[in-house]
């Protein structure tokens, strides 16, 4: 049987899609938007069965991360891109070929662009690169975006809701084309630099300031300053705020951070440009003005589509979905919609509307349904507007306060992507397998509308048992927490594969990878598991925990490889009451977006292809546990001048792993310099917003001693480091800048990071 063959082209923010069994590598590619683009070969096949495609989804609060970090070198010139890049095709729910007006509260597309320039006007590629979230990528490529207007004349798309958090995010810009990009022409080279450009500022308000983030309808907002307003999202507390509302300033220092941008949040009526406001809303497949994803429904309505009206509208596959849930969160993956029609989610023979009632047969106590719906109503839970946190009191049960270093199921929902085990229950049910106890959960409590199964409902019996069977595994995030619930359980894989374990499936995955005997930074191997991103030799890949440089402690594995690869060469119904006539295996596709924290490669001048490997690290002492980084910034890219080459970075970091308030409680800069044999660290705190103690540190890899160094931080944070400059007298955020220089080593550069599960 030919099994359904599919490639998402990977954009700007990191997509990658890889047919192999093995850990996928991620590629960042820029491409247009257009849907020939999004597969390299029809996605079916002449079948005697209708192929299943089961799409197994993380659902934690990286999607909601700016979708363009501007760090990644995105047209791979060998340059990172720091600022808008106007060679660039920027993939959104804006048209780069159109120039929109804003009106009415929403912008319309007025006139198309051979050149992606509007003069006195938006331009849509400049939108796409200012607005866009992870999630509203995700959303158009599947479906086309959010829909907040969905009538037979009219369609609207809205970006994702973003809480005043660290969520929010700042973009800036100072090119000469800016009255090319907006309608606004200001100062781009004043001799005070932080006049010059401008910045928007994504975010949404309550203007109540009482309601707690699911509840909030209010549209989601771009903010417009005139000037360097870089550090707008970088405070304590409250982000992307006008200086009259909540907020506080960032504490920039230039002289130190050599960051020219404001200290302070800005004031609307000084700084806000034309309506300083704008909804981040777009109207769509306007008639003359219709974009490359506009399709034409029976009843002469067009309307936005991704992946699954293109393939699901007329029947020739039938989806259905696994996520992670807000309830389960560190036991993940509970059924959206049974592999069905999407006939059951789209008017296919009216207008195109999506149906917000549920189908015939469908009793909305026990069934889900709706990829389209669960993924429309997406969105970070429990943070109150009032007090700016993560339920420490009162509103709700999200409990999600400062300074743990662990949380239960249900407890800090946004938290935690337990992939391995979502996509473990996608292969229980397409096994035949019943609903597990272990993995059930009823989200509808926490966003209305979100129902969750109490019974499954697989398609596949003795009539189709030829169909194909495919799981695009969906990955936006840093896998967490996804080994404990797939041994040594009635659910586990031993239950498919009697005798089996998800490590030892694992294990012939690193063997066949070339992993295994070989160093690398990973938070634990099986026998030294310190939960820092330490070198560390990884004798069975099954063993290791802990993703490295992102989450050292929180516990992620690389199972899933395992257990794809054996579900594409075993049979997943080959006994017991389920056992179905010849084999049932399943293809895996990967999708995973890039992640969120930074590596700093650093050429050797003089060498050929040898580099010096900078992870940022930061430990919190006060609670025994890591940090989170909330914003990382290139200041000063790499310059090679002679034999010595120089670069400089801004690290934010909230003092807790998940939770609390997600802000700014400490930042500064990292800077380096590197010879041709040694390589010299500098690092400074700037700025500090809590009282718990946390060293503002790196791992440093292609050295002669290699690991995690902190020789900065706050609150009198201590840590003692053999043999270089250390902490051991105590770290706070008035010290001055200290250095220490690292021999390279002889060997090359060091050990490596293993790549993305997926």
């Amino acid at each position: 049987m030919n099994s359904i063959k599919a490639r998402l082209n990977a954009f700007a923010l990191g997509l990658c899609l890889s047919g192999s069994l093995l850990p996928a590598i991620s590629q960042a590619q820029v491409s247009s938007e257009t849907m020939a683009d999004f597969t390299s070969v029809p996605i079916v096949s002449t079948e005697s069965a209708t192929p299943m495609v089961l799409i197994a989804a993380s659902n934690d609060h990286q999607l909601f991360m700016k979708a363009y970090n501007d760090y990644t070198d995105l047209d791979k010139d060998g340059v990172a891109e720091t600022t808008y890049k106007h060679s660039i095709n920027y993939y959104g729910y804006f048209d780069r070929d159109k120039c929109y007006d804003y009106s009415g509260g929403m912008f319309t597309p007025a006139s198309t662009t051979s050149d992606k320039y509007c003069s006195g006007n938006w331009s849509g590629n400049f939108l796409n690169w200012a607005t866009m979230t992870r999630i509203d990528t995700v959303r158009k490529i599947l479906f086309g975006g959010l829909r907040t207007t969905d009538s037979s004349s009219d369609t609207v798309l809205e970006r994702a809701y973003l809480p005043n958090d660290a969520h929010s995010f700042a973009k800036y810009y100072n090119g000469s084309d800016i009255n090319k990009l907006t309608p606004f022409s200001p100062p781009t080279a004043d001799s005070d630099p932080k006049k010059n450009g401008l910045t928007i500022c994504n975010t949404t308000v309550d203007p109540t300031n009482s309601k707690v983030s699911q509840d909030v309808t209010d549209p989601p907002l771009l903010r417009v300053a005139t000037g360097n307003f870089s550090l707008w999202a970088s405070n304590e507390r409250w982000q992307c705020r006008w200086s009259g509302e909540k907020g506080a300033s960032n504490s920039n220092d230039a002289s130190k951070s050599d960051i020219d941008a404001y200290s302070s949040n800005p004031d609307s009526g000084t700084y806000g440009l034309g309506n300083k406001d704008y909804n981040v809303k777009v109207k769509v497949c306007v008639s003359g003005m219709l974009e490359s994803n506009c399709k034409q429904y029976p009843n002469g309505n067009y309307k936005p589509i991704g992946l699954l009206q293109t393939y699901g509208d007329d029947g020739k596959v039938m989806f259905g979905m696994f996520a992670g849930s807000y309830s389960k969160n560190k036991s993940g993956g509970t059924l959206t919609k049974d592999i069905s029609s999407m006939a059951d989610e789209v008017d296919v023979s009216g207008d195109g509307h999506f149906k917000t009632a549920f189908p015939s047969g469908y009793v909305t106590d026990n069934k889900a349904w709706g990829i389209i719906n669960a993924w429309s109503l997406y969105r970070i839970v429990g943070y109150k507007h009032s007090d700016g946190t993560y339920g420490t009191s009162g509103l709700n049960n999200n409990n999600c306060t400062w300074g743990i270093n662990s949380f239960n199921n249900g407890q800090c929902m946004n938290w935690g992507n337990p992939f391995s085990e979502i996509y473990w229950n996608a292969i229980r049910y397409m096994a035949g397998e019943s609903t597990s106890g272990t993995y059930r959960a009823n989200d509808s409590s926490v966003i209305k509308a979100l129902n969750t199964p109490q019974t499954w409902s697989c398609p596949l019996d003795g009539t189709n048992y030829c169909a194909s069977l495919n799981i695009i595994s969906f990955n936006a995030s840093t896998i967490s927490y996804d080994y404990d619930d797939l041994d040594g359980t009635s659910d586990g894989v031993g239950a498919i594969w009697s005798g089996s374990n998800s490590s030892d499936l694992t294990k012939p995955v690193g063997d066949g990878e070339g992993i295994t005997g070989n160093k690398y930074f990973v938070g634990e191997n099986g026998t030294d598991n310190n939960q820092l991103c330490t070198e560390k030799t990884v004798t069975s890949l099954g063993d290791v925990k802990g993703l490295c440089p992102e989450a050292p402690r929180l516990e992620g594995t690389y199972r899933l490889a395992g257990i794809a690869y054996k579900a594409h060469i075993a049979d997943i119904r080959n006994s017991g009451p389920h056992e179905l006539e010849d084999d049932q295996i399943v293809d895996t596709y990967a999708v995973t977006l890039a992640p969120s924290v930074p590596e700093i490669n650093v050429p050797v001048p003089g060498s050929s292809g040898q580099t010096v490997k900078i992870l940022p690290a930061c430990r919190d002492d006060s609670v025994g546990g890591n940090c989170a980084i909330v914003d990382f910034k290139i200041v000063e890219p790499y310059t090679l001048v002679g034999s010595t080459a120089t670069g400089k970075v801004y690290v934010n970091w909230e003092d807790s792993e998940q939770g609390g308030d997600f802000d700014q409680d400490m930042w500064g800069v990292l800077s380096y310099e590197v010879t041709p044999t040694t390589i010299k660290i500098t690092t400074d705190t700037i700025a500090q917003s809590t009282p718990y103690k946390m060293g503002f540190g790196y791992i440093i890899s292609g050295t002669t001693q290699d690991g995690f160094h902190a020789h900065s931080g706050i609150n009198a944070f201590t840590r003692t480091d053999t043999g270089v400059t250390d902490c051991s007298g105590g770290c706070d955020t008035g010290d001055a800048a200290t250095s220490n220089t690292f021999a390279l080593s002889a060997s090359g550069s060091g050990s490596g990071l293993l790549k993305d599960p997926l």
